[in-house]
């Protein structure tokens, strides 16, 4: 996440809400692609059973040792990974968000975190 200033950030969420109802599930693509650095090909071929969400958040310290709230883990699967293996990315405060506004693959209204 900061890799993005927060001009670039609120760009690309513009052209991805204009954009939006042409290329519904690209831009969602796109935008989850800037949160969690997944690639194309991975944030294409995401399924709904690849979103684990956990019963209770978790606090873990990053590599940063800074401390964050984890909700769950996006799976990359070996098949869809660019190393032909199986991967996790944590479902942190800027992913959940999103996740939750767009309503992702019709699996998150079910899981809300306070």
């Amino acid at each position: 996440l900061k890799i993005f200033s927060d001009s670039d950030w609120e760009l690309l969420l513009t052209v991805c809400n204009d954009l939006s109802h042409r290329y519904p599930w690209q831009t969602d693509a796109i935008v989850l692609q800037a949160l969690t650095g997944l690639r194309r090909t991975e944030s294409f071929q995401l399924k709904k059973s690849d979103l684990k969400y956990w019963e209770t958040p978790k606090v873990l310290t990053n590599k940063a040792g800074q401390k964050q709230i984890v909700y769950g883990e996006i799976h990359i699967r070996p098949a869809v990974s660019k190393m032909g293996q199986e991967e996790w990315i944590p479902i942190i405060e800027p992913i959940q968000t999103w996740l939750m506004q767009k309503d992702c693959l019709g699996y998150f209204v079910q899981h809300k975190f306070k």
